[in-house]
């Protein structure tokens, strides 16, 4: 037999007489027998060995139940976030539902609820669609309001549901009125913001001033408040100067509305907000 391969073998058989020989030893008491004391640094290194087996093998699964129970925290964790995200809905959800019901039950006009269900702020176009229509009494050129104040008009209707032309849209226009000098204008879509036309350069207009419906258009009723004026610039030629408004009512993030089905003058709506 090659020398190599006797090596593993002399190994095994040194294992077993040195555990042999340990047995024999703790059983007849003779401990102190010259060869145990030869083999007993042997004994010291297996038994280290062993040891450090048997705590990596505990650290192991403390380490394996400690993964598992950071798992149930994490997802406790974000059960809890979810809850916590569901319950702030809800709260948001009822402040604008309260506000909607407290601006319906102080207008002289009769209105309906609606949600908005989708949604259109393209540069050439912005709308909304809302789940009430036909069959709820919806039709075409109903006035729309937000808590805050004019939203749009209806201008497409189906059975189930109902488009909206928002105030900010190109293609909108709205018969308004000065809140203060009562003077007449009329606003028309433009984005972002609104612009108002026929605004005579010698008015006193100033940054700030409120306006609201004058009903003059037939379509929307008179006292609901647009929104304000933002910019006033004088222009070098013509008789008119460039107005420019910021919507009263968050037109980007309504969810839910009132439609107007009923009424030529409605209770302002800013008294709401005080």
């Amino acid at each position: 037999m090659p020398p190599r391969k006797k090596y593993p073998i002399i190994l095994l058989v040194f294992v077993v007489a040195s555990l042999l020989l340990m047995t024999y030893q703790v059983r007849s008491g003779r401990l102190s027998h010259p060869a145990f004391g030869l083999l007993s640094p042997v004994f010291r290194a297996i038994n280290v060995v062993l040891n450090g087996i048997q705590e990596t093998w505990d650290d192991y699964f403390a380490l394996v139940e400690t993964e598992a129970e950071n798992r149930e925290l994490r997802l406790r964790v974000e059960k809890f976030d979810m809850e916590r995200n569901r319950f702030r809905e809800i709260l948001a959800e009822n402040s604008r539902l309260h506000k909607l019901l407290e601006l319906k039950g102080n207008s002289s006009c009769s209105m309906t609820a609606a949600a908005v269900i989708a949604g259109n702020s393209a540069d050439w176009s912005h709308t909304l669609t809302i789940d009430k229509g036909l069959k709820d009494g919806i039709a075409v050129n109903m006035a729309v309001i937000g808590a805050h104040g004019l939203a749009g008009r209806i201008y497409a209707v189906s059975q189930e549901s109902a488009k909206v032309l928002l105030i900010t849209d190109f293609k909108s226009s709205v018969a308004v009125r000065f809140q203060t000098s009562r003077e007449e204008a009329i606003m028309d879509g433009a984005g972002e913001s609104c612009k108002l036309k026929y605004v005579h350069k010698d008015s006193f207009i100033q940054p700030g001033e409120r306006i609201i419906t004058s009903g003059l258009d037939g379509i929307f009723p008179e006292g609901i408040p647009v929104g304000i004026v933002q910019k006033v610039k004088q222009l070098d030629y013509g008789i008119f100067q460039e107005v420019t408004l910021m919507p009263s009512e968050r037109l980007n993030s309504l969810e839910e509305v009132l439609v107007i089905v009923s009424g030529s003058t409605c209770i302002d709506i800013k008294r709401q907000k005080t």
